[in-house]
């Protein structure tokens, strides 16, 4: 298997070992970046390996602690907008296509 590679070193992007790479082959173009993550942060290894599995995940959320409700739960940018539809939305679909931003956002 041949990669593409963006300059004349030679070496593979990321990307290109993303899409064409097998798993070994990805892990291993990725392992620099982890040990500069790594030394950046110490803690972040275990959340790292954590986070990719649900029993962690599930354990996590049972400890967590709840987030306290909105309390300015009848103000809104986006005028309009049916909330209850929008959430509804928003939870089952992950997607809600009535949004718009109000003219003053779009002009910052």
């Amino acid at each position: 298997m041949t990669l593409s590679s963006p300059d004349k070193s030679g070496a593979a992007s990321l990307e290109a070992i993303a899409r064409n790479g097998g798993t070994l082959r990805r892990i291993a173009a990725r392992i620099p970046t982890y040990l500069s993550d790594l030394r950046e942060n110490p803690a972040w290894l275990p959340m790292f390996m954590l986070a990719r599995t649900m029993p962690a995940r599930r354990l996590h959320w049972r400890g967590a602690k709840p987030v306290p409700p909105a309390r300015n739960v009848g103000e809104t940018m986006f005028a309009g907008v049916d909330r209850d539809a929008a959430v509804g939305a928003l939870q089952t679909q992950g997607l809600y296509s009535g949004l718009m931003l109000p003219a003053a956002i779009h002009e910052e």
